[in-house]
């Protein structure tokens, strides 16, 4: 399978794409200063042609759209954050953040039924 082409998120997509979405979306926050944005890209295209049924990937741009940024609660670039129905639930940090949510995916805590990204998940595992 070819690689796919990231979304990109820009406030004028960011409700309707990201916040309204029914189904958990994974946001890249990058900043092109930030090196591993280049080394890990193909990393992160290879994960959404995996989990493409389940979950919605693209990136945000944000030296471009720094009012995303104040909004949600990004610590450092690249950062890598999972929303489900509008909320934040989850982020990884750093250069190696997509393995880190790979690693998060086959934990218990993925798995909380208080968590909103449960039903997805049972639905991969199951």
């Amino acid at each position: 399978m070819g690689v796919q082409q990231l979304q990109a998120f820009r406030p004028e997509n960011w409700t309707h794409d990201v916040l309204q979405c029914d189904q958990p979306v994974l946001v890249d926050f990058r900043a092109p200063w930030s090196d591993p944005v280049l080394f890990h890209n193909g990393e992160l295209e290879d994960f959404q042609i995996e989990w493409h049924d389940f979950v919605r990937v693209g990136f945000a741009d944000a030296f471009r759209f720094q009012d995303l940024i104040f909004r949600h609660p990004v610590g450092e670039f690249p950062t890598l954050a999972l929303f489900q129905s509008g909320h934040w639930v989850k982020a990884f940090g750093g250069p190696g953040r997509v393995k880190a949510l790979r690693e998060w995916l086959l934990t218990p805590e993925a798995m909380d039924e208080e968590d909103p990204i449960t039903h997805i998940l049972k639905d991969i595992w199951e």
